[in-house]
């Protein structure tokens, strides 16, 4: 499977994946991230993440306001970590995981000196 940074990176992989003749989902799963509004109109509906953008602009538009009322001088010094919400967008560029069989994984030893 291969998970694109962004729904525009995902138009590249399944062209790139066509042109090398591997069928989608068929042969490997391709998935986006930001749920951009051709996702669905793909040939492949494209499976996503979907943002919660106007959330996400609303928290930054608080953290902002929050820094700038603070005015303190170790404001922008600390470190934030923020969670985003984001939502799955199941289309067809997905196998359906219970329904494909792996080949038992063989795993090969490098001895590192």
């Amino acid at each position: 499977a291969i998970f694109c940074a962004t729904d525009d990176e995902a138009i590249g992989c399944l062209k790139a994946l066509a042109e090398a003749r591997l069928r989608v989902p068929e042969q490997i799963s391709v998935m986006g991230f930001d749920d951009k509004p051709f996702a669905p109109h793909l040939s492949t509906p494209l499976t996503t993440m979907h943002i919660h953008s106007l959330r996400m602009g609303r928290m930054a538009v608080r953290r902002l306001i929050h820094l700038i009322e603070e005015r303190s001088e170790h404001a922008g010094e600390a470190l934030l970590k923020t969670l985003v919400p984001v939502s799955l967008v199941e289309r067809a560029s997905v196998a359906d995981a219970s329904a494909t069989r792996m080949p038992p994984r063989r795993e090969r030893l490098t001895s590192v000196t």
